[in-house]
């Protein structure tokens, strides 16, 4: 009986304080789930490799911030993917971060040629590739290798215009520069996630662009928009966006007839939120000025 008492005070000590079990789990930032994961000894240690291997990919960038940030995205999808506390969900969400920062440790570094690097100066030579919300970004794209060799622009120069070019969502327009717009007065964070494939989008001969940005309006939601930027006689503008589906991974994308193909995997109605499984193709065009789904 005493015995009892004794354990349940230590376990409601353990609550207040955020003391845990297993010695090697750090709460960190994980709030009400910090109990369910530091308590249990699987996930316990997924989450301390999770925290190992943030140490290495913190100290093989010279960009700490996005791994802080991306860090950070990721635990407010996993506190409102799990609740409070579903094991099964907290087990694959922990497995596929640790995939994911695997890859992101053993991703070779760019070097960028001498002659390149006032060009490449303006903004991170890596960060076309990817999005700091990296739990929807990360995924490969697979684009034609010829894709992208349209363009008149030397790549390096087109994908800075194309991350300092001034996008609307919901009726607002945010001038993007260095491929972000930070704005916490006013509850606004955009961000330009990747060029994904290129070709002639109104018939005027001059190569247009398939983009996507990404939108937080504070809270946990990260919505991926996509866009089309036309260019007439060197003159880059943006088209009205069309919304794509949520935790959706872009498997490819390509311009067929002035219409956008995209290969998408989707949740499926009983897939967890780490984990969509549904493939589907949807098909966007411009109409007036606004990209619209059409299938």
């Amino acid at each position: 009986m005493r015995f009892s008492l004794f354990l349940s005070v230590v376990i409601f000590i353990q609550s207040l304080y955020g003391f845990n079990f297993h010695s090697g789990c750090k709460s960190g930032n994980l709030g009400l789930l910090s109990q369910t994961i530091c308590s249990d000894r699987e996930l316990s240690t997924l989450w301390s490799s999770i925290q190992d291997l943030l140490f290495v990919a913190k100290s093989r960038t010279s960009d700490s911030e996005k791994i802080i940030w991306n860090q950070e995205a990721w635990l407010r999808r996993l506190r409102e993917d799990c609740g409070y506390g579903g094991r099964f969900c907290l087990r694959e969400h922990l497995k596929s971060r640790i995939v994911e920062l695997r890859q992101r440790i053993d991703r070779p570094k760019r070097i960028t040629p001498a002659t390149q690097r006032m060009h490449h100066s303006a903004y991170s030579p890596t960060s076309e590739n990817h999005f700091p919300y990296q739990v929807k970004t990360h995924y490969p794209i697979r684009v034609k290798k010829d894709a992208l060799s349209q363009s008149p622009l030397p790549r390096f120069e087109l994908i800075r215009r194309l991350k300092n070019m001034e996008y609307t969502i919901e009726g607002k327009r945010y001038r993007l520069y260095n491929g972000r717009y930070h704005n916490s007065a006013e509850y606004a964070y955009v961000d330009f996630g990747r060029l994904l494939t290129s070709g002639d989008m109104d018939g005027d001969g001059d190569t247009d662009y398939v983009v996507t940005v990404y939108f937080n309006g504070g809270g946990s939601g990260i919505f991926p928009y996509l866009f089309v930027v036309f260019q007439d006689k060197g003159t880059f503008f943006s088209s009205l966006p069309a919304s794509l589906p949520d935790r959706s991974k872009i498997d490819s994308a390509t311009i067929r007839d002035s219409k956008i193909v995209l290969s998408l995997i989707e949740p499926g109605p009983n897939d967890p939120g780490c984990c969509p499984s549904l493939h589907r193709t949807r098909i966007y065009r411009v109409i007036g000025q606004e990209l619209s789904l059409i299938y």
